[in-house]
């Protein structure tokens, strides 16, 4: 009788447990609408007077999955690249492309983009511009990335009085 007992007590210990992992396992479905697309915080990022050789501050944008159901962006892409003048910081990881990112329903996930303005000989201030292309079920959606640089001059320790200083 004491085995029956013992017995007894261990098919309802196995029974729990085996009810308990196949519970907590539920399969995740992913929105495969072709016509689901992504929502932005902002649809450009925008850097202003940017001095050359000195990095910007970081600006930041969200993307929002809108649906009830995870979305999967196949990709996400700094469209100049390595060479952009532009960097990027997604989901805590830097680099110019990421592929396969899952956002749940009604989730979002930053993006942070600082910009580097490398020298050049205009006088003026000029605009460096690029984009970023998220990729969700065939549907391509850009971000823009505008900035505006200028060349600058730093001078560091004693201005003597009869420098001369250019006009640029």
């Amino acid at each position: 009788m004491a085995g029956m007992k013992r017995f007894s007590v261990w098919i309802l210990v196995l029974l729990g447990v085996v009810l308990s992992m196949t519970a907590a396992c539920r399969r995740i479905s992913f929105i495969e609408d072709s016509g689901a697309k992504l929502t932005f915080s902002r649809d450009t990022v925008k850097f202003d007077t940017v001095f050359t050789t000195v990095g910007s501050a970081t600006r930041s944008f969200k993307i929002y999955n809108p649906y009830n159901e995870n979305i999967r962006i196949s990709s996400i892409e700094l469209m100049g690249g390595e060479p952009s003048n532009f960097r990027m910081n997604v989901d805590g990881l830097p680099g110019t492309e990421f592929t396969d990112l899952e956002i749940a329903p009604n989730d979002s996930l930053y993006v942070f983009v600082e910009v580097t303005i490398d020298p050049n000989e205009d006088q003026l201030p000029y605009v460096i511009e690029d984009s970023i292309r998220m990729v969700t079920n065939n549907n391509e959606q850009f971000v823009q990335l505008v900035a505006w640089g200028q060349n600058a001059h730093f001078y560091d320790g004693v201005i003597v009085c009869d420098e001369v200083w250019n006009n640029d």
